[in-house]
Parts: C-alpha cells; sequence; structure tokens
C-alpha cells in the first residue's frame, strides 16, 4: 500500500507540475505580455523612479529636500508627496521599514497609488494614477471608438447597426442615457475628449458621443485581464482535475485487479481447493498481502492433511493395542492357567503401554506444531543435564552399554536451549537408539565457536541413505526395518512381540526435528563408525 501511496503522490506532482506549466504558458501566451506592458512595466518605473527620488532626497539637508520636492512635483501630473507614516496601517508600515520596501493599493482593480520609505516618520507616495492608466486605455482605443462612431452615425437606424456591430466584434455596445453615466466621464467628454474611460463596479466602460444621437455610445464591460486569466486557470485545473480523476481510476482498477485474484484464491480455499494460490510476480502493491496469503494458505493446507494424516493413522494404529487387549481380555476369562493368565496379563500391560505412548506421541505433536523460535531458555550444562535420564534408560535396559564420548575439555559444554524441549529432543534419541541397537549406544558432545553438537549413536541396523530424510517427515515408519523378535509362543511365553515394531506414529522424529529448528539448529541423520544410526544435533551456542 505504502508503494501505491508513492506512486500516487508522484503521478500528483508530476501532474501539479504539468498543471502549473500549462497555466503560466497559456497567461503566458494570452495575457501576461500585455499585462506586463501595460500595467506591470509602468508600475516597476513608478517604483524604481521614487526610489530614485528618495535617495536624493534623504542626501539632501531639511531645507533643500523641501525645495527639490517642490521642483519634482512641477514635472508631475499625478501628485508626488511626502506623506507621514502614521497614516498608513500597521502592515504597510512594517513593509515601508525596509530599506527596499514599498506600498501600493487599489481601486476597482487598478493600481491607484505607490509608496516609497523615505525616512523614519516618512514615506513618498505617488497617486492617485489610475486617470493615467485610464488615458492609456482610452489612446489605445481611440481609434476604434472613430471607426465605430463613424459607422454608427452613417446609419438610418442606430440601434439596428449597433446591434450588428457588437454581434461581429463580439464585444458589448449600447446607447447610455446621460442619467446612467457617472459624472466624471460626462465631465471629460463635455470639455472636448472624444472617449471616456470609467469603472463601475467591477467592470469597465468607454463612452463616446454621437452627433445624430442625443445618447452616447457605450462600449463594454471591456474583456478583463481576470477573465482571460480565470479561463485559463480553469482550462489548466480542469485538465489537471481530469488527469487527477483518470490516475486515480487507473491505479484503483489496477489495485482492485490485483486483490481480486486474492479474492479468487480465497473463494478457491473455501470450496476446498487447497492448493490454490496467488501469483506474486504480478501482485505488485499487493505483494506482501499475496505473500502472507499464501503463506497462510500453505499453513492451512499443511494442518488440514497433518490432522487428515493423523487422524487416519491413529484410528489405524488404535485398532491393533485394542484388538491385543479384547482379544487378552477374553482369554483372561476363561483361562484357568496361572501362567497363561500372567501371559495375558503383560500383553494387557503391553497393549497399554503402547495406547499411552500414541497418545503422548499425538499431544506432543500438537503441541510442538508451531515453528516460532522458543522465547524461554537457559544456559544448560549437557552432561550433569542428561545424566538422570541415561541411568534411567540403563535401568530398563541392562544389556546395552552406554558410553559418553567426549574430550577432557568438553566436560563443562553448555548448551543454550529451554530445559524441558533440550531433555524430549535427546529422550525421544535415546529411546530409538535403545530400541534398536544390539550391545552399545554412544552420545557425542563437541562443539565448535558457532555450535554446540549432541550426537545419538547406536550399533542397530541404521537407517537408509535415501531413508534419512524421509523419516524426519510426519507419520514416516521403517517398518520391517529392526531385527525380529520372537513372538508369543502357542505355549503362552512371550518376548518382545513383533507388533511392537510399528510402535507409536512415526512422529518422534518429526518433533525432534521441530524443536531443535525452533532453536535455530539441526538435525542430521548419518551412519555412526559402529554402522548404526548416527542423529547429529546442532545447537547454537548463544
Amino acid at each position: 500500500m505504502i508503494q501505491s501511496f508513492l506512486k500516487f503522490s508522484l503521478v500528483t506532482i508530476l501532474l501539479g507540475l504539468l498543471c502549473v506549466w500549462t497555466i503560466y504558458t497559456l497567461l503566458g501566451n494570452q495575457v501576461f505580455t500585455d499585462r506586463e506592458r501595460l500595467v506591470s512595466g509602468t508600475t516597476d518605473v513608478h517604483l524604481r523612479g521614487l526610489q530614485f527620488l528618495s535617495l536624493e532626497l534623504l542626501a539632501a539637508d531639511t531645507e533643500t529636500r523641501r525645495e527639490k520636492l517642490e521642483l519634482l512635483q512641477q514635472d508631475f501630473q499625478v501628485p508626488l508627496e511626502k506623506r507621514p507614516l502614521s497614516e498608513l496601517p500597521q502592515s504597510q508600515r512594517l513593509r515601508l521599514r525596509d530599506p527596499k520596501g514599498f506600498m501600493f493599493s487599489y481601486v476597482d482593480g487598478i493600481i491607484e497609488f505607490l509608496g516609497v520609505p523615505l525616512d523614519e516618520h516618512s514615506y513618498l507616495r505617488l497617486g492617485p494614477i489610475s486617470s493615467r492608466i485610464g488615458d492609456a486605455i482610452e489612446a489605445e482605443m481611440a481609434d476604434w471608438v472613430r471607426v465605430l462612431k463613424r459607422k454608427i452615425q452613417s446609419s438610418e437606424d442606430v440601434q439596428a447597426t449597433i446591434r450588428k456591430v457588437s454581434d461581429d466584434l463580439r464585444l458589448p455596445l449600447d446607447l447610455a442615457s446621460k442619467d446612467s453615466l457617472p459624472t466624471e466621464p460626462l465631465d471629460r467628454i463635455q470639455k472636448g475628449a472624444p472617449q471616456a474611460f470609467y469603472s463601475s463596479g467591477k467592470n469597465y466602460y468607454v463612452i463616446a458621443n454621437l452627433t445624430n444621437h442625443s445618447d452616447y455610445l457605450r462600449i463594454g464591460p471591456l474583456p478583463k485581464v481576470k477573465d482571460k486569466a480565470d479561463r485559463s486557470v480553469n482550462g489548466a485545473f480542469s485538465i489537471w482535475l481530469m488527469s487527477i480523476l483518470v490516475s486515480i481510476g487507473w491505479l484503483v482498477n489496477n489495485l482492485a485487479k490485483k486483490f481480486r485474484r486474492i479474492e479468487k484464491a480465497a473463494i478457491e480455499i473455501s470450496q476446498g481447493r487447497f492448493d490454490a494460490r496467488v501469483d506474486e510476480k504480478g501482485a505488485g502493491e499487493s505483494a506482501v498481502l499475496a505473500s502472507a496469503f499464501n503463506l497462510m494458505a500453505t499453513k492451512t493446507e499443511a494442518s488440514i492433511r497433518s490432522k487428515s494424516e493423523l487422524l487416519q493413522v491413529v484410528s489405524h494404529e488404535l485398532r491393533t493395542p485394542i484388538s491385543r487387549l479384547r482379544f487378552a481380555v477374553e482369554l483372561l476369562d476363561v483361562s484357568k492357567d496361572e501362567q497363561l493368565k500372567r501371559s495375558r496379563m503383560t500383553i494387557i500391560r503391553q497393549s497399554i503401554d503402547n495406547l499411552d505412548a500414541i497418545v503422548d506421541e499425538v499431544l506432543e505433536y500438537v503441541r510442538n506444531e508451531e515453528n516460532d523460535p522458543i522465547k524461554s531458555r537457559d544456559k544448560l550444562e549437557i552432561i550433569p543435564s542428561l545424566e538422570p535420564m541415561l541411568d534411567l534408560f540403563r535401568l530398563e535396559y541392562p544389556s546395552i552399554d552406554t558410553q559418553w564420548c567426549l574430550n577432557e575439555t568438553d566436560k563443562d559444554i553448555e548448551v543454550w536451549a529451554d530445559r524441558i524441549a533440550f531433555h524430549r529432543v535427546i529422550s525421544n534419541l535415546l529411546s530409538n537408539a535403545f530400541r534398536y541397537a544390539k550391545s552399545k549406544v554412544l552420545i557425542h558432545v563437541y562443539c565448535n565457536p558457532e555450535s554446540v553438537f549432541v550426537d545419538v549413536e547406536d550399533d542397530g541396523p541404521g537407517i537408509p541413505e535415501d531413508k534419512r530424510q524421509e523419516v524426519l517427515a510426519p507419520f514416516a515408519r521403517l517398518l520391517n526395518h529392526r531385527a525380529s523378535f520372537v513372538s508369543e509362543s502357542e505355549d503362552g511365553s512371550s518376548g518382545k512381540d513383533d507388533g511392537d515394531q510399528s510402535i507409536g506414529l512415526g512422529l518422534g522424529l518429526t518433533i525432534v526435528d521441530r524443536i531443535v529448528r525452533q532453536h535455530g539448529g539441526s538435525i542430521e541423520i548419518h551412519q555412526g563408525n559402529l554402522g548404526g544410526c548416527l542423529a547429529r544435533t546442532r545447537w547454537p551456542v548463544s
């Protein structure tokens, strides 16, 4: 989503820059050229001239300054005055405190007064100058006014001619009575001016008298710079807004397509297709979400498949000890021979042990189903920690020779692990080793700067090389792998039951592998020097 935001921000900035460029291009072509020539250019001349005069006046003493100012006033057709700063609002006084600062004021959208600082208490003001701008506009309009007057005065139907000329010029023309016009432009017309410029509200007009009509020809409202600027800005803004909307639409549609892929995969999973996944390469901005979804789908599929396999295996494995229990109980009821009864009781105890082992294995597998790192860890001394467990195995398997294989310097090796989880790993490996060993079990302990190794080796049949990775998977067992034992004889004697070869669900090494990986380590299966299986576990030093 951050990627989408960055893309959208970049597109918006680019379109905004394009909009600004468009506005200034349009205004530069249509508006600013004339405006700078007629208004901005003359305003700059006024300001620079005033600043030049203020420097000259400041260089003179008080009496000379007054004389110079009176002399300068004779050269200007508009008032040039020294005015007190106290008459200005605070904002304009602050501006004039800057040596290069100036002030200005508008009347009807036209600059009326200009001022520059003179000394600490006064400023130099020029104005009102709007009449000069009016004179410039009248001079610009003079030729067209003469053409229009001649055409209208030569016509018999003045109103019809005015309407036609107005339509052709696309400029408002009408006849205005004396009562509807301001006094100032009328006075100028009566004094002999061929035309007069005036403002009314926010609009500007030019009037001229007609020889064949009592009313005055009025041209206006005249097109204003602001109108052209507004049209340019509105056009550019419309382009910018449409571009933004198109960009937003494209981004939303693009995101919607990518999220629809996730939605489609979710629907497929809900319908039982647990192998459905989202293509992360084409996910774009939703790649993180697609990856998380695929991980969730993979875990869900694995969990469902694992639970299904677990139910199938558990139901299958429980049948054998339950059938043996049922058979032994039935024989126990009808048997009168004490030796046979003891034999049946042995079968019953073995079957109960098998059921108990199956339940423990299932509970342990479910309990360690997550792959998250182990959080609770301690420094454990390996030899003292495992010795009590090893004593129990020695009591249970007195015929098996058990030895520690380590250097003198390795007796104090410590491992960084959860105590219960570490014991469970080694216990599972020792249980397998004692179960399959012929006569000997070895425990190797050693380390390097990065890791601690605890290996369990036996002299049993070992595990074929092509099966060593497979046995780490859930429910993987090597049936008929170990040496056969004599099953119960017809006379009721029993040794190790051949059915014992399939005790468990094949989850022991899976649990070991999971716990070691949760600690940041690993497990590998090799063939040991004794010819049997060697299970090598690697644990982090810290």
